[in-house]
């Protein structure tokens, strides 16, 4: 079996590759627990990416930018791998999280993230789809 992806809006894609995001927001939960591709979908959150300029601490903005050693836009391309470790409502990570758990949550579902790797060369031309998908793609060692 192939390993599933997820589409994610950059800015948060790459913070999730970097290990600075822990928490995906969605409106669904999820069942599936395990390793998933992070693929940058075509639409960039400019408001997401004020937001993060605003809020997240300098040194973790600092690991940001080094981590668009690709250039500043990248689209329909897998960046990294991650850990789907949790599904949680929002509610409860509200309320028992630690800090950096509820800074980045928004939910209603709060996708919990671990061991984030982020690509030293992006795999390009990989087209995205809504949910989990299986990509197209010829695996390179990473």
């Amino acid at each position: 079996m192939k390993m599933k992806a997820l589409s994610v809006r950059d800015p948060h894609a790459r913070l999730i590759t970097l290990g600075l995001k822990p928490v995906e927001n969605r409106s669904r939960r999820t069942n599936f627990r395990g390793r998933v591709y992070i693929h940058v979908s075509k639409r960039f959150d400019l408001e997401g990416l004020e937001w993060i300029l605003q809020n997240i601490a300098i040194s973790d903005r600092i690991a940001f930018h080094a981590g668009k050693t690709w250039g500043s836009s990248l689209q329909g391309a897998i960046i990294g791998e991650v850990d789907i470790v949790d599904c949680l409502p929002l509610d409860i990570v509200l309320a028992h999280g630690c800090q950096e758990f509820k800074m980045w949550a928004t939910g209603p579902w709060c996708w919990m993230l671990a061991n984030a790797v982020l690509y030293e060369q992006p795999i390009l031309g990989v087209k995205g789809k809504l949910g989990f998908f299986e990509p197209e793609f010829e695996k390179v060692t990473v």
